[in-house]
């Protein structure tokens, strides 16, 4: 991704596995799979472990419209781990989104993948805080529930791709 001129900032960029959780209901997991290589070959997994809440507060430099990217996987023959995403500051809600309701409209080429799904907020400057929830059913199926990161843009015309934030090696 390159900066325009005249464009927004860089995108805010949160890896999941950096959110905090209580007890065992979220834990951070390696990334074991070639085919769906995430962000930092790790993830924030909750398809087992109870009920829970993962959180990270983030600062928002300059108010406005946001796009928020959340990376998580989606798998085939129609296994959900449904999550809401919310963004708070102090006691007030700010935006929600749930992801993975429902099965994708394109399944995985092979056991699952990890999408780009996006919602929008109006942010203020200061602390924001990301929580990510589970949804009922609180246990799932195999590899859903898996979160790999957020991007918070006020570029509408940004899409990310986990390259974007990978790890570079330079020869």
């Amino acid at each position: 991704w390159t900066l325009r001129p005249g464009s927004c900032a860089a995108p805010l960029f949160v890896q999941a596995e950096d959110f905090a959780h209580a007890g065992k209901t979220w834990t951070v997991r390696k990334q074991s799979t070639p085919y769906a290589p995430d962000s930092g070959l790790k993830h924030l997994a909750g398809a087992s472990g109870g009920q829970g809440v993962a959180w990270k507060v983030v600062q928002i430099s300059k108010a406005g419209r946001y796009f928020v990217w959340v990376r998580h996987t989606v798998m085939r023959g129609g296994k959900i781990g449904p999550f809401l995403v919310s963004l708070k500051q102090g006691d007030k809600l700010l935006a929600k989104a749930a992801f993975d309701t429902k099965p994708p409209a394109k399944p995985p080429r092979y056991i699952h993948r990890y999408d780009f799904n996006r919602f929008e907020a109006d942010l203020p400057a200061g602390p924001v805080r990301i929580e990510i929830t589970k949804l009922p059913p609180v246990h799932c199926p195999g590899w859903t529930r898996y979160v790999d990161c957020l991007a918070l843009t006020t570029d509408g015309k940004y899409v990310p791709k986990a390259t974007d934030f990978q790890p570079k090696i330079w020869l």
